[in-house]
């Protein structure tokens, strides 16, 4: 069985403007084993497609936060439960 957590994302600066909606937090409800790589891809595929498009392509300077820490790698990071 596959437990699922809540996360919450907040997208901050140049990122809140291409959110769809108007409102700059969100949450979504991932697999508990989910890298936050994959988790900014959920966040293209449900919130708008150009924030993941723009991440691959490098267009921003993007530094994902879990728990007001900086990742340095999110390709390696595995979401869990309490972070």
């Amino acid at each position: 069985m596959v437990n699922t957590i809540k996360i919450y994302v907040v997208f901050l600066g140049r990122a809140s403007e291409l959110v769809k909606e108007g409102k700059s937090v969100f949450q979504l409800e991932v697999d508990d084993d989910t890298t936050l790589d994959e988790l900014i891809k959920i966040i293209g595929e449900r919130i708008d497609e150009r924030i993941y498009r723009r991440y691959i392509e490098g267009h921003y300077v993007f530094i994902p936060f879990v728990n007001n820490k900086p990742v340095s790698n999110p390709r390696e990071y595995v979401l869990r439960n309490g972070d």
